[in-house]
């Protein structure tokens, strides 16, 4: 039998779960500052909104100050290892 130590590439695996995280990480920094500071952060790569989507308004380009009181984060990662925060103010 091989050892797993010799099947498994332990640098690959870590730069995999390093990069998940520190993504994660910059989400939640980036959703705790909309609530501190109170703003909307724009929606990357999307300066014309589609009509179509009717009520929905997806804040493109710029930033806009807005009371913002709960944000989720969505972490959505390889394998199926997906995590969902709820961060709020404490008003």
């Amino acid at each position: 039998m091989v050892p797993l130590a010799e099947v498994v590439d332990w640098k690959a695996l870590w730069e995999v779960v390093w990069s998940s995280f520190a993504a994660g990480l910059g989400v939640t920094i980036a959703a705790s500052l909309a609530i501190a500071e109170g703003f909307l952060p724009p929606t990357a790569n999307w300066s014309t909104p589609d009509p179509a989507i009717g009520g929905i308004d997806p804040v493109p380009d710029v930033a806009r100050p807005a009371q913002v009181d709960v944000v989720q984060n969505n972490g959505f990662a390889f394998g199926g290892n997906n995590a969902i925060a709820i961060l709020g103010a404490l008003r």
